[in-house]
């Protein structure tokens, strides 16, 4: 269940701020020796904002309930933070403890909560929102192209660095821009974080490898052929089953070079660093189906490209060995 709670919250630079808390729940049921013991775990974002957003931190809220009707009971609780969470990212636990699990690779918290009959408790994690690219960072590109193209001095291959340059910026500009538009969206932001983060090392690469870009006329590779990649799911029962197809893509593959998905769902695994598709299907007894996943050929570089590279290399080992001599 998804609800959104607007709030007014405190001072501000001396006006009044707005607090929205966009809530998502899910509630997770487990048995216990004496009862039954329920968990609901609220999980949303919180943040301060006048025209700018001042500062933006995530709110886990996480409610214990004792069902029992007559007797006292220490409710067990452990939630495992998201992945990507560092002990300095965890700012409130609400008197939790703080421990690492080596196996899932994510910090979680835990403790016991003394609770009378029928008695329940909410208890609020606070954690840094480390799903978005800092503005700061986005400057700080944007400053780094500037003086990359300002370094190049020849007249004609300044102006073919500007151009790219002028790409460069309106990719910048876009990652900012979708960005704000999914800031009180965390839910969507968690998921789309690490597409952004490829688009800004992509863009880095970009940046520092400019001048290379010039001398080769600008040319970017286009990836203009494509590749199939099959995902083939059977039924080895007698009888109709719905089963969960995940299929994940090759490392190299991301958002931007898929093509045609189909009707899969593109999500990313945080702990693996790779995207992956996933569906559920209907199979019949014995029933064997195939999809067709098309993607970009990121894999082949046209051979205009990587003759001009050869021949740098080339030139350089040639003035490697004249310097030996």
């Amino acid at each position: 269940m998804k609800e959104v709670i607007l709030k007014r919250y405190g001072e501000k630079f001396g006006r009044r701020v707005e607090c929205v808390v966009s809530v998502i729940r899910r509630v997770i049921t487990f048995s216990h020796f004496l009862g039954e013991v329920i968990i609901i775990f609220i999980f949303g974002v919180v943040f301060f904002a006048q025209v700018k957003i001042a500062f933006c931190n995530v709110a886990i809220k996480i409610v214990v309930a004792n069902p029992l009707t007559s007797q006292e009971r220490n409710v067990p609780v452990r939630y495992d933070l998201p992945f990507g969470i560092g002990k300095e990212d965890i700012l409130f636990t609400d008197g939790l403890k703080v421990n690492y699990d080596e196996q899932k690779g994510v910090y979680y918290v835990y403790g016991k909560v003394k609770l009378g009959p029928k008695e329940s408790r909410t208890l609020k994690i606070v954690i840094r929102d480390i799903w978005k690219i800092s503005q700061k960072e986005i400057e700080s590109l944007m400053k780094a192209l500037e003086e990359k193209i300002d370094s190049i001095e020849d007249s004609k291959e300044k102006e073919t660095a500007m151009l790219l340059g002028e790409r460069l910026k309106e990719k910048l500009k876009a990652v900012s821009k979708q960005q704000a538009e999914l800031e009180s969206d965390i839910e969507k932001r968690m998921e789309v974080y690490p597409v952004f983060q490829r688009k800004i090392e992509s863009i880095k690469d970009s940046i520092f490898s400019l001048d290379k870009l010039v001398k080769f006329g600008g040319q970017e590779s286009d990836y203009e052929k494509e590749v199939i990649l099959v995902i083939e799911v059977k039924n080895t029962f007698d009888r109709e089953i719905v089963v969960p197809v995940k299929y994940y893509l090759p490392q190299e593959i991301t958002p931007e070079y898929i093509i045609d998905k189909g009707e899969f769902d593109l999500k990313y695994d945080f702990e693996r660093k790779q995207f992956y598709l996933v569906k559920e299907e209907k199979l019949g007894p014995k029933e064997v189906k195939r999809y067709n996943i098309r993607v970009k050929d990121v894999w082949h570089f046209p051979e205009e490209i990587v003759s001009r590279y050869v021949k740098e290399a080339e030139q350089w080992k040639e003035k490697i060995i004249e310097n030996k001599e």
